[in-house]
């Protein structure tokens, strides 16, 4: 159980000190323009983490309890995701999403637009337990992994940390791993519906 938090903070420390280093620390200079990035940092690799851990559940299970793990970081990735966003747009004083990059660069909010939708809807469908709620979640689930790609796609192409630099690498790891690691999920799943006879 410590190995697992200090390899979870650990994952969180690296965006926390990317930032940092950003402004070489100076704290008189924090302003809502300079602390967005770091939420929709952190956001993301809270979400590769819990991909992470669904990808190795067999793994993770012995450890820790994964329901609660999901319901907190859950809620984590919600607020810090939706806080992301409301951070940049009172920074850049506007409230049209689109405001905030160039017309070229629309898509990528777009992107997020709809991963943020998924993620919503996800959520909901852990909180809620009606039966036509429950119906649609292994669709809403899917979704939701796919939205972690277009966040990771979103920051890629506008974010103000990933674009450069040792940690641009890094964040092209997170990229091809969380692509791979999703792909094993899907295949996963996939091979759970097979009959049984054409899974030998």
């Amino acid at each position: 159980m410590m190995l697992w938090s200090l390899l979870f903070y650990g994952i969180l420390a690296i965006p926390l000190y990317v930032w940092g280093e950003s402004f070489q620390w100076d704290f008189s200079l924090l302003s809502t323009f300079i602390i967005f990035p770091l939420l929709g940092l952190l956001a993301f690799n809270i979400m590769w983490i819990q991909v992470v851990v669904v990808a190795f559940e067999k793994h993770f299970k012995k450890n820790i309890n994964l329901d609660h793990f999901f319901a907190k970081t859950g809620i984590a990735v919600l607020i810090l995701f939706l806080a992301h966003p409301i951070l940049a747009l009172v920074a850049n004083l506007t409230w049209n999403p689109f405001d905030l990059v160039l017309s070229e660069f629309a898509v990528f909010i777009i992107l997020a637009l709809i991963a943020l939708v998924s993620f919503i809807l996800f959520e909901i469908t852990l909180r809620f337990k009606q039966e036509l709620i429950q119906k649609a979640r292994p669709w809403i689930e899917n979704l939701s992994y796919i939205g972690v790609i277009l966040v990771w796609v979103h920051a890629l192409n506008i974010g103000s940390h990933t674009q450069h630099g040792l940690f641009g690498y890094i964040w092209w790891f997170y990229g091809v791993s969380v692509i791979l690691m999703i792909a094993l999920i899907f295949w996963r799943k996939w091979k759970e519906k097979m009959p049984l006879e054409d899974q030998e």
